[in-house]
């Protein structure tokens, strides 16, 4: 007696039904789905038809989530996505400088000049358009003077630093910080390091602190500001004959950071993971992400590092309702990060001293580390595909003179950041040429220029523009829908 037949189980994708594709596709991230849009006619029409697909897509170019009630129809949801991307793309930035203006989420911080331990911010959520901004003036008055002030909004904390301690502080006071059992935390630095440099990021109930100093060299503290632990994650010794040449802090994501500047060549960005284990916190090396070749007699230091800022507190609130104003979105992660690199080439009695800008996919870079088996990863391996680089505005005129003394006005015969994909018009980005390069959509988001203001701050939902004339600062906040 035979049993049944077997059953044929294969099954072509082109032969089920509109509904179960849709169910199907929706699972796909963005660039899968895009692949999937130019397989054939069919596929196509499926997805530029669908709604739910369109919707699915533009959140995540976009890099943002979208946070309308339940009810609001997804034609409408669509209809606001793309009127929130079309503000984007009709912007143009450019960052010329770090200053003294933080801006999370809405609150707009500002950081004293003349003394650092005082600081104001207001609520841009409550504002009054055009109407004087009311600001909040908050004075750290049992911490002065600071050597730096870090926000983290979503925790109400402000981060009070200098080379020996850290004070967890309120942002909308000033006092204590009411979840820090230990307020004010020692680091366990020797004398070396009265006059060293320090940065330092909020990652979630820690911060990760890194205390430069020309003599002793560099550490990398995790400080808990809830229980006031501290771990020495890392100790480099000094290779650094000037301050500028000293290790940068590059925070990928709360569980992977690196650090620029360390490494024997100077040329190779050092990836570390951070464990968390409550008992015994460590930094663990995971690979070098080799940076452009240079050319002979060529050095290159990474000399600033930004980001785009998003909540680490797991608990955050969406805070737009209470606050007086909501938002249909808000940013999902970081999308990219902004790395400047000076440039020196010696060439006879001449010395260059060109300045780049590296825009950074964090999609990519993760990509890059989790997929890699080496130690040492190539920058064709991951630098073409994750990244975009351009001249620095501000810089350019050390590109340009040729003479009989200096090599070709081509910068790339001896540094060799020029990206196929980077498509650049003029000083910027094209504005319809997004799209063709998912992972870089924020760059829409952090390439703003105003021509006439020198400095400009801004994030997915506010640009602030800072004029100065003589000792006043006028403010202007524009909000983009």
């Amino acid at each position: 007696m035979t049993g049944p037949p077997p059953l044929d189980l294969s099954c072509s994708l082109l032969n089920l039904s509109t509904e179960l594709l849709i169910r199907i596709f929706v699972y796909l991230p963005a660039i899968d789905l895009f692949s999937v849009q130019h397989t054939c006619h069919k596929f196509y029409g499926i997805v530029t038809s669908s709604i739910y697909l369109q919707y699915i897509l533009r959140t995540q170019i976009n890099g943002v989530d979208g946070i309308l009630p339940p009810g609001f129809p997804l034609s409408e949801r669509l209809e606001l996505l793309r009127h929130h991307e079309k503000s984007w793309n009709n912007l143009q930035l450019n960052v010329f400088a770090d200053f003294t203006y933080t801006l999370q989420d809405g609150y707009l911080i500002f950081k004293e000049a003349i003394s650092v331990a005082q600081y104001r911010y207001v609520d841009l959520f409550t504002a009054t358009p055009n109407k004087e901004l009311d600001w909040v003036h908050i004075s750290v008055d049992d911490f002065h003077p600071a050597f730096r002030l870090v926000f983290a909004v979503d925790h109400n904390l402000v981060v009070a630093l200098r080379t020996v301690r850290s004070a967890h502080l309120s942002l909308h006071n000033g006092a204590s910080h009411p979840l820090s059992s230990l307020p004010t935390v020692l680091l366990p630095l020797d004398g070396a390091y009265g006059s060293g440099h320090v940065e330092a990021e909020v990652l979630g109930d820690y911060i990760l602190i890194k205390v430069t100093h020309q003599r002793s060299g560099c550490s990398l503290y995790l400080v808990s500001w809830k229980t006031g632990g501290v771990t020495n994650l890392l100790d480099l010794p000094n290779r650094w004959p000037l301050q500028g040449e000293a290790p940068k802090l590059v925070v990928i994501d709360n569980n992977f950071i690196a650090l620029a500047n360390c490494t024997r060549n100077m040329n190779s960005l050092e990836v570390y993971k951070l464990e968390y284990a409550a008992s015994a916190p460590s930094l663990n090396v995971v690979c070098l992400l080799e940076l452009p070749p240079l050319g002979p007699d060529t050095s290159v230091v990474v000399s600033m590092v930004t980001k785009e800022w998003v909540p680490t507190s797991r608990h955050y609130p969406q805070p737009q309702r209470i606050r007086g104003r909501h938002v249909p979105f808000h940013s999902l992660e970081v999308g990219t990060i902004k790395l400047v690199f000076d440039y020196v080439r010696r060439y006879k009695s001449i010395i260059q001293t060109p300045r780049f800008t590296m825009i950074v996919s964090v999609t990519a870079i993760l990509s890059a580390i989790r997929s890699s088996n080496v130690h040492n990863v190539p920058w064709a391996d991951w630098g073409p595909a994750a990244t975009r680089i351009h001249p620095t505005i501000s810089r350019e005129t050390a590109l340009t003179p040729a003479t009989a003394d200096t090599p070709s006005s081509s910068s790339s015969r001896w540094i060799t950041p020029v990206v196929s994909s980077a498509k650049v018009k003029g000083r910027h980005w094209m504005a319809g040429e997004v799209e063709t390069y998912l992972p870089y959509r924020d760059i829409v988001a952090s390439d703003l220029h105003v021509r006439h203001c020198p400095w400009t701050v801004g994030d997915r939902e506010w640009i602030v523009v800072i004029s100065a004339l003589e000792r006043i600062s006028h403010v202007t906040v524009y909000h983009v829908g």
